[in-house]
């Protein structure tokens, strides 16, 4: 880069640091930018790619543990399991569901109150 003469006068040399200096700075950063991102990409696109990549596998690890421990906490939640179980109510009938004796056990619910839960 080559240095600026030095005007002899005050006004040009206030001229060019409040006019030419900003215009050139935002020329070159207009031609420049465009390069330094495409460098930036070339350079770290892989690595956005693979962290992405184990973000999500991350994010599915996660859901699967969360659903799983929310399933065994409060019974199946997660839309694929299947068909929800018999239901623990009587029938309207009177009859008993299919799963058995109707005797419940109470669990202990951490915020408070109990939740009823099926003795096996």
């Amino acid at each position: 880069m080559r240095a600026l003469p030095l005007s002899k006068f005050p006004e040009e040399r206030v001229l060019d640091l409040v006019l030419y200096v900003p215009l050139g700075l935002a020329l070159t950063i207009a031609e420049t930018v465009p390069e330094l991102a495409r460098k930036g990409r070339s350079r770290l696109e892989p690595q956005v790619r693979l962290a992405r990549m184990v973000g999500q596998l991350a994010a599915k690890q996660g859901y699967k543990q969360a659903v799983k421990l929310a399933g065994n906490r409060f019974g199946t939640l997660h839309p694929k399991a299947g068909p929800p179980p018999a239901s623990r109510e009587e029938d309207p009938g009177g009859a008993k569901s299919a799963g058995g004796s109707a005797r419940t056990a109470t669990m202990a619910n951490p915020e408070g109150g109990a939740h009823p839960r099926r003795a096996t």
